[in-house]
């Protein structure tokens, strides 16, 4: 019973977080390589997500620390885990909790610093915050490879 609720809590996490941050890859990065559209809207909208992101990481790990306490007994790895994926998993996932970590707080606040406070006409969005949105983009793709890779390994494993 115990296991169901952590992994409902961790399985909804994952899945609101990798939605998320997998749609918006695509919205900003095709916004982004688009000639007729600014990534402006985009990542002002991403940004409209980021409580809805850190409480659904939050999520991920609360349910994730309460699987693994179940399946071992406590906080350690036993022979049995430590053979498995998990350890593979746990490497990933850490990657990703840092790189979320340093999107929210560094990559983000260059477009924050440089986002318009009134409404401009799509042209007269700045080089630098194209540069910056770039910046936004790229580290969406590096999170959303690590995804994949976790949920990959999920199935496989």
């Amino acid at each position: 019973m115990t296991s169901q609720l952590f992994q409902t809590i961790h399985l909804t996490g994952f899945g609101i977080y990798s939605s998320v941050v997998v749609f918006f890859t695509v919205y900003i990065t095709f916004c982004r390589l688009s000639k007729s559209r600014t990534p402006l809207t985009a990542v002002r909208r991403y940004q409209w997500f980021g409580a809805i992101l850190g409480l659904s990481m939050g999520a991920i790990v609360f349910g994730g620390a309460g699987l693994h306490y179940g399946a071992a007994g406590g906080f350690g790895f036993p022979d049995t885990l430590a053979s498995s994926q998990l350890p593979t998993k746990y490497g990933i996932f850490a990657v990703l909790w840092v790189s979320s970590f340093h999107l929210e707080i560094w990559t983000l606040q260059g477009v924050r610093s440089i986002d318009p406070t009134s409404e401009l006409q799509v042209s007269e969005v700045s080089q630098d915050y194209n540069q910056a949105a770039s910046r936004v983009s790229n580290q969406l793709i590096f999170n959303s490879a690590l995804l994949i890779a976790i949920a990959y390994l999920s199935c496989v494993g």
